[in-house]
């Protein structure tokens, strides 16, 4: 069966069988210094301590087996810090998809912004997936090379007495699985430092990691000076291409955050599906509103309702039970010399994505004679509900409507014109 590993010096070869292994020894290529191992085996042992080769060695006339090619502390098993470098490269490696998950994590944000549960539930199954990836990396490297770039930078080797890729990949990924977890905690920083801990102490007290036991020893090995060469100039490009992505994602954010920011949380607690009351028509009736901003007043329907200490600073909400209708009124102040009004239009559309799926493309309305930017589409907080985003601007001053109703009745669209058309009245 081929299912013998050999060394000679500081050279491994293997899967071989066993009457290849006799005729090594019988050759003078394998000495009894040199070490074997096997399937069945839980170490490398040298060749001449192995009882079934007894006999290869026994016919061997006297002086005729060969030196060992390398010092025999070559077989030594890896001191810790060496294998901690060596994967810590190896995540460098690996950091483009670290700032992936980052960037996931905040759309996970975005779409579940104000359900805390949800958000810790995606949070979790993106960082699981990224695990399972940065098993399976360095497993397929391991089962094709016998080596990862952190591990042949830093002479370390972690043997496996699989034979086909297939067989190889499955024992890598899930000794790496069992390294993220019983070695590293999952990356949680204060259990991290407690199993490190405890598997540096059985590391230097001879003895296998937890997670390699009744496994081959990791040995260690002569480092790559070529893998060095290689590698490490190609490691820093992309931890330089992942800090560029990360500083351009944040430039992106406050370049957002710098057009507007909509209250979402607020809004999103309005509970529009409890507010639909059939029948129910709205009044005649008008009340007075004044806009906080410019002082001018509005006549608005009395089914308007405005909920106490709701409306932060430049955000204004309104309610209409009776209609199943929700708005909010906002405006921000915004430098007219350095905005894009394509980008900003897309930029709206980008920040209330988790209200609205828009339908239909920006277009021209007219309100009240005043000339606006119209949006329309479904809404995402309600189930059967329409959204409507009309945006204004003059000089530097921008206003913005959101509308959600539920339903699609010709009562509501009368309303929503009457509302607007006395919303917009009091911008300048």
């Amino acid at each position: 069966m081929a299912d013998w590993y050999y060394t000679i010096g500081p050279k491994r070869a293997g899967p071989v069988g066993e009457e290849t292994i006799r005729r090594l020894i019988e050759s003078g290529h394998i000495s009894r210094d040199d070490y074997l191992f096997h399937e069945q085996m839980t170490d490398w042992e040298k060749a001449g301590l192995i009882p079934i080769f007894a006999d290869s060695f026994a016919t061997l006339p006297l002086g005729s087996e060969t030196k060992p090619l390398g010092p025999e502390q070559v077989f030594v098993p890896a001191h810790p810090w060496r294998r901690l470098w060596a994967r810590l490269f190896d995540l460098l490696m690996m950091s483009p998809l670290f700032t992936v998950l980052g960037q996931e994590i905040w759309a996970a944000y975005l779409h579940f912004h104000g359900n805390r549960a949800g958000l810790i539930i995606a949070a979790f199954v993106l960082y699981l997936m990224l695990i399972t990836l940065v098993a399976m990396i360095p497993a397929f490297c391991l089962a094709w090379f016998g080596m990862t770039p952190g591990k042949a930078i830093f002479g370390v080797w972690v043997p496996t007495p699989c034979k086909s890729i297939r067989l190889r990949f499955r024992y890598y990924f899930r000794r790496e699985y069992r390294v993220w977890f019983s070695g590293c905690a999952l990356g949680i920083p204060p259990l991290f430092i407690a199993t490190f801990l405890f598997q540096y102490s059985r590391l230097k007290a001879d003895v296998a990691a937890s997670y390699d036991m009744e496994r081959p020893r990791v040995v260690a090995v002569r480092p790559s000076r070529i893998a060095a060469f290689i590698m490490v100039p190609f490691m820093l490009l992309l931890v330089i291409g992942a800090v560029v992505n990360v500083s351009n994602y944040r430039s992106d954010k406050r370049t957002s955050a710098s057009h507007s920011a909509l209250p979402v949380s607020s809004y999103e607690s309005v509970p529009v599906d409890r507010m639909v009351v059939p029948n129910l028509t709205p009044s005649d009736s008008t009340k007075t509103w004044v806009n906080p901003k410019t002082g001018r007043g509005a006549k608005i329907s009395e089914i308007w309702q405005i909920p106490s200490n709701s409306s932060p600073k430049d955000n204004f909400f309104f309610l209409a039970p009776t209609l199943g209708t929700t708005a909010l009124i906002s405006y921000e102040r915004i430098r007219t010399d350095n905005v894009d009004p394509a980008a900003y239009l897309k930029d709206l559309e980008k920040r209330v994505g988790h209200i609205m799926k828009a339908t239909s493309g920006w277009g021209t309305a007219n309100v009240n004679g005043v000339q606006v930017m119209r949006l329309s589409g479904i809404a995402m907080t309600a189930a059967e509900s329409r959204a409507e985003l009309t945006f204004f601007m003059r000089g530097g001053n921008a206003w913005l409507a959101l509308i959600v109703m539920q339903g699609n009745s010709e009562l509501q669209s009368i309303e929503k014109k009457n509302f607007l058309s006395a919303i917009f009245g009091t911008v300048n």
